[in-house]
C-alpha cells in the first residue's frame, strides 16, 4: 500500500483467487482502520501545497503519470487479467484506454466562466474540495480508478483510493507509479474490505466520496456521509434495455446485441440486460413465469456462468427490475 509516498505495512493479508481456476495467485495487503487515519492525515497535509501548485505544473505531473502507466501496460495487463478473470486482450485494452483517458482529461482546463443575465454579472470559479475518498469497483479496476484520479488531482484535490477487495492487485501498482510522480501524500492507496470503506465514508477529514456499486450499498454510503456533509458521486447499477422494432435488421441487431451484452463477460455498466422484442418478430411474447433458453449453470471450472437467456418474464420479477438474481450474480462491490 502507499501512504504519504511510502510503503505502508499491512495489518494483515488476504488471498487473491484466480477466477479461471480458483487457485490462489497472490496475497494482498489488508489495511486496518488506523491506515485510514494515516492516509487522511497525509492527504490533508499534502493538500495545501498541491492546491497551490500552478495548473501547468500539475498537468505536467499528470502527463508523467500517464507515461509511466503506458510503460507498465504489459505487467498491468497480466495482473488485471489474473485478478479479474477476463481475457488478456480485454485487460490490455483497458490499460490503453486508461492511458488515453488520463491524457485527455489532464489536457483540459478549468478556466473561470463568466455569465451575464439581466444586467447582472456572475463568474463560475472551480476550486478544490480537499481530500477525496475513491472506492473503485472490480469489473474494470484500472479505468474506474483512473477516472477518479484524473478528475480529482487536476482540480487540486488529494486522494485516497481503495480498490475492490475482489481485485486488489492493480491499485497498489498505481500507487507505486504515483510515488514516482506526485508529492508525498497527494495520492494514497489502501487495500481492504468493507470496514475500511465504511471508515472512509464517515471520516471527517474526507470531503468527498466517489463510489460505483449496488443501490443498497450506495444508500448506506449516502446515510453515512450525511453527518459530515460530504459531497458524493455515486454510480448506481443499471438495468439497460434494448428494443427491437418490427423493421429491425435482425442480423445486425444480433451481432450488436451480443457485443453490447457480453463484452467483459457482461460486467460493465452499459451492457444490455433486458430485451423487448416486438411481437411481430418474436413468437413467444412475455406472459408470466420464465424459461431459460440457454446457459444458467455455473461451469465446472472457474467462477464463470455462460451467457444465459431468459424469456417469458413478467415485469415484477427481480431479474427484470434489477438485472440480476442473487444465485446468478457476482458479489456486490461493497465499500
Amino acid at each position: 500500500m502507499t501512504i504519504d509516498g511510502a510503503d505502508a505495512a499491512p495489518q494483515g493479508e488476504q488471498d487473491v483467487v484466480n477466477a479461471c481456476d480458483e487457485g490462489m495467485i497472490a496475497r494482498s495487503p489488508d489495511a486496518g482502520l488506523h491506515h485510514v487515519d494515516d492516509a487522511v492525515a497525509a492527504a490533508r497535509t499534502a493538500y495545501s501545497g498541491w492546491a497551490r501548485t500552478p495548473w501547468q505544473e500539475r498537468r505536467a505531473l499528470l502527463e508523467a503519470f500517464a507515461n509511466r502507466l503506458s510503460a507498465a501496460h504489459i505487467p498491468l495487463s497480466l495482473l488485471v487479467a489474473a485478478e479479474s478473470g477476463r481475457t488478456l486482450r480485454r485487460a490490455a485494452s483497458e490499460i490503453f484506454f486508461s492511458v488515453h483517458y488520463f491524457r485527455t482529461l489532464a489536457a483540459q482546463t478549468l478556466a473561470p466562466v463568466r455569465y451575464g443575465v439581466a444586467g447582472e454579472q456572475a463568474q463560475l470559479v472551480h476550486k478544490p474540495l480537499s481530500v477525496v475518498g475513491a472506492i473503485a469497483p472490480w469489473n474494470s479496476p484500472v479505468i474506474l480508478a483512473v477516472a477518479r484520479i484524473v478528475n480529482a488531482l487536476p482540480a487540486g484535490d488529494t486522494m485516497i483510493l481503495r480498490p475492490s477487495p475482489f481485485t486488489p492487485l492493480s491499485a497498489p501498482v498505481l500507487g507505486m507509479i504515483g510515488r514516482e510522480v506526485f508529492p508525498c501524500g497527494v495520492f494514497n492507496v489502501v487495500t481492504a474490505g468493507a470496514d475500511v470503506g465504511a471508515a472512509m465514508t464517515t471520516h471527517a477529514g474526507i470531503a468527498k466520496i466517489s463510489f460505483t456499486g449496488s443501490i443498497a450499498t450506495e444508500k448506506l454510503i449516502a446515510a453515512a456521509a450525511a453527518p459530515t456533509l460530504k459531497r458524493l458521486t455515486l454510480e448506481l447499477d443499471g438495468n439497460d434495455a434494448a428494443i427491437v422494432l418490427p423493421d429491425a435488421d435482425i442480423d445486425l441487431f444480433c451481432d450488436t446485441l451480443y457485443r453490447t451484452s457480453f463484452e467483459n463477460g457482461g460486467q460493465f455498466c452499459a451492457c444490455i440486460k433486458r430485451l423487448y422484442v416486438h411481437e411481430s418478430v418474436m413468437d413467444d411474447a412475455a406472459t408470466n413465469g420464465g424459461t431459460i433458453l440457454g446457459g444458467g449453470q455455473r461451469l465446472n471450472r472457474g467462477l464463470f456462468i455462460p451467457p444465459t437467456l431468459f424469456t417469458g418474464l413478467g415485469h415484477g420479477v427481480p431479474l427484470v427490475r434489477r438485472g440480476a438474481v442473487r444465485p446468478l450474480a457476482a458479489p456486490d462491490p461493497v465499500p
